[in-house]
């Protein structure tokens, strides 16, 4: 099974973040799973963010990032990367996306993409 991660902060909660994140569900494919992760933690809303994020069709799961980088969803990408092993794994690569994502990614052989799904490593 193919596993794709979505990052951002979702808050507010857009429409532009519902389009990308429709966008995202149909590069997935209905056979692929779509995993959105939430990067402000200190954001008082977030559960309300999350319960909103887990209503919206073609979302398999959404969690709260785990990573102490408020810039970075390294470990966050570590754990999902754990908990999928035998899967190969996707990052839908943002502008805002730092370095240590993309030194992860490469260490642990996850595929970045482009918003339009194209490989960019």
């Amino acid at each position: 099974m193919n596993i794709f991660v979505f990052c951002g902060l979702f808050n507010p909660l857009t429409v532009e973040d519902i389009r990308l994140i429709q966008n995202y569900r149909n590069i997935a494919t209905k056979y692929s799973k779509l995993i959105l992760v939430v990067k402000n933690k200190y954001d008082r809303n977030i559960k309300n963010t999350v319960e909103i994020l887990n209503q919206l069709k073609g979302i398999d799961e959404v969690m709260i990032s785990i990573d102490n980088n408020e810039n970075s969803i390294g470990e966050d990408l570590k754990y999902i990367s754990k908990q999928y092993v035998y899967n190969q794994l996707f990052y839908f690569f943002q502008n805002d996306s730092t370095l240590e994502e993309g030194r992860v990614c490469r260490e642990l052989n996850i595929k970045m993409l482009d918003n339009d799904g194209h490989i960019i490593h």
